[in-house]
């Protein structure tokens, strides 16, 4: 029984030997522990002894930087995938704004013309001999005629299609 425990004494360790030697190699490869699970312990322990004689060469290298790059690396295509569909993301939020400013302009234009044919409507009932219209007021209709004039075919500003943010106001004709 004393035999028994010394030599678990012993075997013990040596195992805390062997993890103290796997921690200064630094990180081990994935197949490390099924591709020398039938390994003879003796040319095993040979082999970790000539490995650790040449490892001394390379005693100022940082034996991690392995598994950092292979972190790194995998953190990126993480974060690029992520970027991706954030991209994705960003771009169907841009269409679903452009179609609801379409949309904006369209109901804006349509109510105009709506309310526009009702003032000419109600402006013969009062005026017989006389026309009126509403004219959508553009900021590039102001920059390019002077003061007062007017401007053929800018009753409805349905023939074209600039957003609502031209509009400068409404006036009568």
């Amino acid at each position: 029984m004393e035999k028994s425990m010394a030599k678990r004494a012993l075997l013990m360790t040596k195992a805390a030997d062997a993890t103290l030697n796997i921690r200064e190699l630094g990180v081990l490869p994935e197949d490390a522990f099924t591709k020398y699970q039938n390994v003879a312990s003796d040319r095993a322990m040979r082999r970790l002894h000539k490995l650790k004689e040449q490892l001394k060469k390379y005693a100022g290298v940082n034996k991690k930087a392995f598994e950092q790059y292979n972190n790194f690396t995998r953190q990126r295509d993480v974060l690029q995938k992520r970027r991706e569909g954030l991209d994705k993301g960003q771009e169907s939020i841009r269409e679903l704004i452009d179609v609801l400013d379409q949309r904006k302009d369209e109901a804006i234009e349509r109510t105009f013309r709506q309310v526009s044919r009702e003032f000419a409507t109600v402006f013969e009932k009062l005026v017989p001999a006389g026309k009126g219209r509403l004219v959508i007021q553009r900021r590039t209709d102001r920059a390019a005629r002077a003061p007062g004039e007017e401007t053929e075919g800018e009753d409805s500003g349905a023939e074209r299609k600039e957003g609502v943010e031209n509009y400068s106001g409404v006036g009568i004709s």
